[in-house]
Parts: structure tokens; C-alpha cells; sequence
């Protein structure tokens, strides 16, 4: 599945396996963009047939909290063999 292609805000197309697509503008002031999961969208004013539009991976932020707690355990239930891996 390609990329989605917008003009004017309305989805007008899909890529092809290259990246490629085709549009018909009817108007020479409207917004082409370009998305696909996981990538930012990358727009375009500018007019002509031959428009190179880059799609770079979009930002993450993740982030994750480890808490560590400490209880009693009774000494049958712990492991009884220990061995050190090098």
C-alpha cells in the first residue's frame, strides 16, 4: 500500500511502488501533501509536473518509568542454584 496524496486537503490518490502518482489540480493555489504511517507528511505550494516531495520518519518520544520494590521472601521459595554466566 502506498502513500496517501492530498490536494486541497481531499485524498486524491495513492503512490505507486516507486513513490509515483498522478493528480488533476484544478486550481494552481492548492496545498499537495503527502502521508504514510510512521512518517511525517511532507507538503508542497509550489506548481508543475515534476514535484519531489521527501517523507522522513516521524519524531518519537516514548519515555518509561521503573519502579522497585523490596518484600520478604522465605528462604524455601528462593532459588537454591545459582550460576554465573561470562
Amino acid at each position: 500500500m502506498g502513500a496517501t496524496v492530498l490536494l486541497g486537503g481531499l485524498e486524491r490518490a495513492k503512490t505507486d511502488a516507486e513513490g509515483r502518482f498522478s493528480v488533476a489540480a484544478t486550481s494552481a493555489n492548492l496545498l499537495l501533501t503527502v502521508t504514510f504511517g510512521g512518517l511525517q507528511a511532507s507538503a508542497s505550494a509550489q506548481t508543475g509536473t515534476d514535484l519531489r516531495l521527501v517523507l522522513i520518519p516521524a519524531t518519537v518520544e516514548q519515555s518509561a518509568t521503573v519502579t522497585a520494590t523490596r518484600s520478604s521472601v522465605e528462604m524455601g521459595i528462593v532459588a537454591a542454584t545459582v550460576e554465573t554466566l561470562s
